[in-house]
């Protein structure tokens, strides 16, 4: 069996579990505990990544604005909030249900609105070219799209006196020089 000694000796010691040296069934299981505690462990439910997942979780949204004001709390005090804030809200962006992504939208104009700190992300090429592809394709589910223009007027309007903002600030300006030229292409 499994545990049963080889009748075959390795270097005077009897093999137990399929042949293997004593040592190595330990160490193999040492292993298998290390990895297990390294990716076992549960997130921190404080952890700014964790009060996203929360804020943008459609079950739970009626606790979103107490969460908002935490997130804005830890980003504002963690010297890397508002980048770890940034990714985590990037990832529920790229979410597949449009509630969610709507959700995050929101979280991330809240942010952006509420600390100084974290409004630098909102100039992130990825995010800004996100946005508008999903704003200008026609596969981008309609809700989310009309959030994601109401958004950019938002910040065109809130942010376009700061010059480290403009990829966000002309991000509506782009939105509405592209669906107007689709327009007329299609009307011709």
């Amino acid at each position: 069996g499994i545990n049963s000694p080889s009748p075959h000796p390795h270097n005077g010691i009897l093999l137990l579990d399929n042949h293997y040296p004593p040592s190595y069934t330990f160490h193999k299981t040492k292993l298998a505990m290390g990895l297990f505690g390294l990716f076992g462990k549960r997130a921190d439910p404080n952890s700014i990544t964790s009060k996203i997942k929360t804020a943008v979780n459609p079950k739970k949204k009626d606790n979103n604005a107490g969460t908002v004001d935490d997130i804005v709390a830890l980003v504002n005090s963690n010297p890397n909030g508002p980048e770890e804030a940034g990714k985590a809200i990037f990832k529920q962006l790229k979410a597949v249900k449009p509630e969610k992504q709507i959700l995050a939208l929101e979280l991330l104009a809240e942010l952006g609105d509420k600390s100084e700190k974290f409004r630098p992300q909102l100039a992130n090429e990825t995010l800004v070219n996100f946005f508008y592809a999903n704003a200008t394709e026609s596969w981008t589910d309609r809700d989310f799209k009309t959030k994601i223009i109401e958004a950019a007027q938002h910040w065109q309007t809130e942010f376009q006196e700061d010059e480290s903002l403009a990829p966000v600030a002309g991000l509506y300006q782009k939105i509405s020089s592209t669906t107007s030229a689709k327009r007329r292409s299609q009307a011709l």
